[in-house]
């Protein structure tokens, strides 16, 4: 007997293998933007800023392209002079820490750095970034290009992909001072472990020992898989 193709099973067929695709998709969620996680964050320095001024903060997003006004938009670190009260770079080096409060993954780390050596600011003789997961062990240097133009602030910057609760920026002074005034960091956190999948995965446990009498009678009551059975096993045809 000749067996007829039926569209109209053909569709059924069509329909079912849609529905079960649309049952086991899922959307991949967008990963986070990498942002500045520096931003307002409190710091430690080597030492405060050379007398009341040249004290800028360092953290507030405020870079500055040029000298200005020295005492307020730019932070000194300092090593001359009798005057040890005054000086914020012993043996010429100047550092700011940043607790980040977590763990985090960093791509991207810079600061904004001057000089002007007819003030007597000569350029860094080298600027460094250590990362650390308890603030003690900082590891290697991570050393930027310093490459500037007299009178003119510069970003220094580094990409890369480091992991890390603490971050240290290092000012090695060339002379009397070394001035910066903003230091900056992008990532996103790194997620928090969950400690309640133990808790919840032994109630589900319990629930199920409870509740497999009084289900096991019942009937299935997905109504995909049964169709898309008959409809295969019958090869949709007539």
């Amino acid at each position: 007997m000749e067996q007829r193709f039926s569209f109209k099973k053909l569709m059924s067929i069509v329909v079912v293998i849609a529905m079960l695709c649309s049952t086991f998709m899922f959307v991949v969620p967008a990963s986070a933007e990498s942002t500045n996680i520096l931003a307002g964050k409190s710091y430690d320095l080597s030492g405060c800023g050379v007398r009341s001024t040249y004290t800028a903060n360092l953290t507030d997003g405020l870079a500055v392209a040029e000298m200005g006004n020295a005492g307020t938009d730019w932070f000194g670190f300092y090593c001359n002079g009798e005057d040890q009260s005054i000086i914020n770079a012993p043996d010429k080096v100047g550092y700011a820490i940043v607790d980040l409060g977590g763990e985090y993954t960093i791509d991207k780390v810079r600061t904004n750095v001057i000089y002007k050596a007819s003030w007597g600011i000569p350029a860094p003789a080298a600027v460094n970034v250590y990362f650390s997961a308890d603030g003690e062990d900082w590891g290697e240097a991570n050393a930027f290009t310093v490459e500037l133009v007299e009178g003119e602030g510069k970003w220094l910057e580094l990409t890369g992909e480091w992991t890390a609760n603490f971050i240290k920026f290092e000012y090695i002074l060339a002379g009397t001072f070394a001035f910066t005034n903003e230091i900056e960091a992008y990532g996103v956190a790194v997620p928090a472990d969950d400690d309640t999948s133990d808790d919840t995965s032994s109630d589900d446990t319990s629930s199920d020992d409870t509740s497999s009498d009084d289900t096991s009678s019942e009937e299935p009551t997905d109504p995909v898989e049964p169709e898309l059975e008959n409809i295969l096993l019958g090869y949709a045809f007539e």
